[in-house]
Order: C-alpha cells, then structure tokens, then sequence
C-alpha cells in the first residue's frame, strides 16, 4: 500500500493542470519513485484494478479526489524548526546553499502549485525537497529554484517525490 500511494502521488504530479493529461512513462514514474520500473508497472496495474485510475485517451486518469481540502497553503513567514536547518546543514556540509533563499523558493513553490500541507508535515516536506534537489547537484554554490522553465518540471517532480 505504501508504494501504491508513492506512485499514485508521482502520477497525480505528472497532470497538467491545462490540458488534464497525466501520461508519465512507467520509466519516469520509477526514476522519481527510486522504485524499478517493473515494479511501478505492477502498481499501475493494481490501481487500474482498484479504480483508482483509469486508462484515458493519452495516459491516465485519476478518479479519486486527489485535492488538499483541510491543508493550508505554506504560511509565507513560515520558517523551518532549528532542528531541521541544522539538519541540511550538516547533512550537506560542502553545498554552499542560502537557507532564507531556499525557505523562499519553497514558499513560492507552495503557493504557485497551490500545495496544502499539514502544519506538522511542513518541515519534513521542506527537508525532503530540499534534500532531493542538494543530491542531485555537485557540491559548491547550488542555486534552489530552477533557473529555466524547462528545469522547473524537474524540480516540482523532486519536490513532489
């Protein structure tokens, strides 16, 4: 159950919000799940079973209500619990990054994709994207926002996964 919910989140990150699309491969989905891609097939095909997704036209469907109804939007003076900036901080000793521009981006991210969170999770979520960004970027001065359009999918996908 715990990695139907992962890839279920993963896909329902991959809709476009224009065109209601979501058409990941299964190679994607697995990239950002750091699941195989056999496994995320056999999940796929347990959710169509289920009904929680259905095949469309190009990709999927999603037919379970998948919006953050009861969780608020980041605060935009929300700022991380000293515990999770040591954390990063110590956990990426060599990555020259500037926590108030991270905390900012993460801000902005929130409140551009309209993502609600539990105020007990919003750390943790913080961490994590914060995290997945700095893991994948070599060490020395890291910019967190994406610097182009065509990046910023990359970076809401690693902040959704």
């Amino acid at each position: 159950m715990p990695f139907q919910k992962l890839v279920l989140f993963q896909l329902c990150s991959f809709k476009n919000t224009n065109t209601s699309q979501c058409n990941p491969s299964p190679e994607r989905i697995a990239y950002y799940t750091q699941l195989s891609a056999h496994q995320v097939r056999k999940i796929l095909k347990d959710l169509l079973e289920q009904n929680v997704i259905s095949r469309a036209a190009i990709g999927y469907e999603i037919n379970i209500d998948t919006s953050h109804s009861g969780l608020n939007i980041v605060p935009n003076n929300w700022w991380p619990e000293n515990e999770s900036v040591d954390a990063l901080l110590e956990s990426y000793p060599h990555h020259n990054f500037d926590m108030e521009e991270a905390v900012s981006d993460f801000i902005s991210f929130c409140h551009e994709q309209s993502i609600g969170l539990a105020p007990e999770r919003i750390d943790s979520a913080f961490v994590k994207n914060i995290s997945q960004i700095l893991d994948h970027r070599k060490e020395g001065r890291v910019q967190i926002k994406p610097p182009s359009k065509k990046s910023e999918s990359d970076f809401i996908n690693s902040f959704l996964s």
